[in-house]
This record gives structure tokens, sequence and C-alpha cells, in this order.
């Protein structure tokens, strides 16, 4: 499991990349509803571009696996 950290880490670079929320949603295999759910509550960070326009960063990607990886080992 480590590695696909490590791949995912090295996804972040120093030029940030943004993903939709579908395709977030996609990556976590969650409905964009709980995406936005996730939002709202502060569990994932992103910026507003406009009216009806969300991105999130890559790096938001990284920081949950992460987080849930963690959570996976330490029980």
């Amino acid at each position: 499991m480590s590695s696909v950290l490590d791949d995912l880490a090295r996804a972040a670079t120093d030029e940030e990349e943004y993903l939709t929320v579908e395709a977030f949603a996609k990556l976590f295999t969650i409905s964009t509803g709980t995406v936005y759910k996730w939002m709202s509550r502060g569990k994932v960070h992103s910026i507003k571009l406009g009216y009806r326009i969300v991105r999130i960063p890559r790096s938001e990607v990284v920081r949950l696996a992460e987080e849930n990886y963690r959570k996976a080992v330490d029980g």
C-alpha cells in the first residue's frame, strides 16, 4: 500500500494540479454528493473558481489517502 501512497505523493508536484468533483469522486469510489458533504464539513479542501465551478487540489488526494492509510494501519 505504501507504494500507492508514494505514487500519489509524486503526483502532487510543485505545480499543483486540480481535479473536478467528479474526478475526485471517481478516485475514491464515492458519489459526488459525498464529496460536496466532505467539502462543506471541511474534510476536503477545495477552491471555488466561480459559480458552480469547484476544483480540488490533487494534494488533497494524497492527504486523504495517507490519512485513511494511517487509520487502517493503526486500527
